[in-house]
């Protein structure tokens, strides 16, 4: 005889388990359906359409007061004004900063100050033309240095132009300076003593045409500060703020590396190439700042960088996209975000989901936090490819495996990320990745 079983709440979902040695409490399958906070299910909000047109990403300001949209061709607000014309439907990587909101897909990169939009890639003048004029005396005789730069009409200046260098013979009364112009900007005039190599500001256009400077010292300002900086890199697409500082991932195909640019302090528009970088293997595809670290994610690995020292965290990589939110509900400012072992959280670094929920496959992940009913919901969408990830498979689970040319033979249960590197040692470096057996990457 048949007995009927009443369940006063529901334990969530375990698709990773034998559903035969699970009791009725658990879900294998979950379609359009959420968890309440006593344990019930029920439908959740959101499964009517209520808009077909086409968003490719979208992000609101934290105060809530300004929404941008990416369109297939442009940027516009929640209302569908177009706010700036875009030129790749390539996802767009989104940050703020001092209620600034950045964007870019390595194509197109601005800035919003609530819908007031300009460019974040300030343009490098070219080397400015100078006449030299002469019939008089004026100009002291010696090699001069001219640069130029743009600022943009925030206040931003980009880096220094080429030098122009001139041979200035006696007799000199004055130098007549182009420098290259462009709409939009100023473009301001730094010239250096004879023989000096630290530019001086002497004068503005504010139009095309030129600038004349008769060699008198006081018309010689403040010294040029934006000398050997570059704009922000042409394929950037992704990016964080962190400790006054914007980090701007960009991917090396050929090389498969990624190169972090690290921009000038409150210079977010301004980035050093020769000294300002990192390196990692693979590609960075997540970059979120907590107030202790910079949490970097590439495609096959994690790890939490302070500013100092820079620590791996996770020997599997992040699902694409722009999935990791801070949680402005504790105190502790974590993050959360979509690896491809499931949901994860730092700092600590803790993964939520792996022992009971296989993550699909996926091409890209989105993810947000919702408030409603008084609780606070992390809720992340997946473009699925097929399949799902199997933890198991990312290291080997029992025999031998080869690394470096060193044998190493594995016990049933699999071997930790501290077991490699106890295993490998002084012998090939300390271990910073690893997937499918093979090295990414030592040092």
């Amino acid at each position: 005889m048949s007995t009927l079983k009443e369940y006063k709440s529901f334990k969530g979902l375990n698709n990773i388990a034998d559903p035969i040695r699970l009791d009725l409490r658990w879900l294998t399958k979950a379609v359009n359906a959420h968890a309440t906070s006593t344990g019930g299910i029920e439908r959740r909000m959101g499964y009517e359409c209520l808009s077909r047109t086409p968003a490719i990403t979208a992000f609101s300001r934290s105060d809530s007061k300004f929404t941008y949209l990416q369109r297939e061709s442009s940027i516009t607000d929640l209302a569908g004004v177009e706010l700036v014309k875009t030129t790749s439907n390539k996802p767009m990587w989104w940050g703020e900063v001092n209620n600034e909101v950045y964007y870019s897909n390595g194509a197109d990169a601005g800035k919003f100050v609530g819908y007031d939009h300009t460019v974040w890639r300030l343009p490098t003048p070219k080397e400015p033309v100078v006449t030299i004029n002469s019939g008089g005396s004026g100009v002291s005789p010696g090699a001069y240095q001219v640069r130029s730069t743009v600022v943009a009409r925030d206040g931003r200046e980009s880096g220094w132009s080429e030098a122009a260098i001139i041979e200035c013979p006696v007799g000199a009364t004055s130098f007549s300076i182009t420098p290259s112009f462009f709409d939009g900007y100023t473009s301001r005039i730094y010239i250096t003593a004879p023989g000096g190599t630290s530019p001086q500001y002497a004068g503005t256009l504010y139009a095309p045409g030129t600038v004349s400077w008769s060699g008198d010292p006081d018309q010689l300002g403040f010294d040029a500060t934006t000398n050997f900086l570059d704009p922000l890199q042409p394929n950037v697409d992704v990016f964080a703020f962190f400790k006054a500082s914007c980090y701007a991932a960009e991917f090396m195909q050929q090389s498969d590396v990624s190169v972090i640019w690290v921009s000038e302090p409150l210079g977010y528009h301004l980035f050093n190439l020769n000294s300002g970088f990192m390196l990692f293997p693979g590609r960075v595809l997540m970059l979120v700042a907590t107030e202790e670290a910079l949490i970097i994610g590439t495609d096959r690995a994690v790890f939490a960088f302070d500013g100092k020292t820079l620590a791996r965290i996770a020997l599997y990589g992040v699902i694409a996209g722009q999935n990791c939110v801070r949680d402005t509900q504790v105190k502790t400012n974590r993050v959360l975000f979509m690896s491809t072992r499931g949901v994860c959280e730092a700092l600590p670094f803790n993964n939520l989901t792996e022992d009971r929920v296989a993550i699909p496959r996926a091409a890209r992940a989105g993810g947000v936090f919702m408030q409603q009913d008084g609780h606070c919901r992390f809720i992340t969408t997946l473009h699925d490819v097929g399949g799902v990830y199997n933890p198991a498979t990312s290291q080997p689970s029992s025999g031998q495996f080869t690394l470096n040319g060193v044998t190493f033979d594995v016990p049933a249960q699999g071997l930790s990320i501290d077991d490699i590197d106890a295993l490998l040692g002084a012998r090939v470096g300390k271990l910073i990745g690893l997937l499918e057996n093979t090295v990414l990457f030592t040092q």
